[in-house]
């Protein structure tokens, strides 16, 4: 691969999937080699080259904190990554009614269980939804950590459980 970059190679049905640390906008030279032997035994008769341009990252907001509980003593300042999303961000907090914060801990619901972290979360469970948009200044295919004040969102005094959702 020219320009040269650490790859590794993964196999597929039909196909070669090449991984490395590519450079979004970066063209790339591939050049498979002649005498690649496929796991059947087939060898590849010529070099195959072909030009590549690696695409943009796809737009991504990552939170940049593990867990699901923040506080309300603390700062309640919520660090995300932002990637490629333009010059703002939607955020939305829904309230989980009050009369299900048992039932809703009681379901154990870890944050990673992709059940749980799918959009309307507390449709059925919770209310009082508030959307805002943050503006943000991200650079083309340059992560940028952004830092939300929860403060500048909730109402004052405002207390409960809320997902938030980016």
């Amino acid at each position: 691969i020219t320009p040269n970059v650490k790859f590794f190679v993964e196999p597929g049905w039909n196909e070669l999937r090449i991984k490395g640390d590519f450079k979004p906008r970066q063209t790339y030279r591939v050049e498979v080699l002649a005498g690649l032997k496929t796991e059947e035994g087939a060898i590849l008769k010529e070099s195959v080259v072909q030009e590549v341009v690696m695409p943009d990252y796809e737009p991504t907001i990552r939170f940049k904190v593990p867990g699901m509980y923040l506080g309300l003593k603390g700062n309640r300042l919520v660090p995300f990554e932002a990637v490629n999303v333009g010059n703002k961000v939607e955020i939305t907090l829904q309230r989980l009614y009050d009369t299900n914060v048992v039932y809703f801990i009681n379901k154990k619901i870890d944050a990673e269980d992709s059940y749980w972290r799918r959009d309307g979360l507390l449709d059925d469970i919770g209310t009082e939804t508030i959307t805002r948009e943050i503006p943000v200044r991200v650079d083309i295919n340059t992560p940028k950590e952004v830092v939300l004040d929860l403060k500048s969102i909730l109402p004052e005094g405002q207390q409960g459980l809320f997902q938030l959702r980016a």
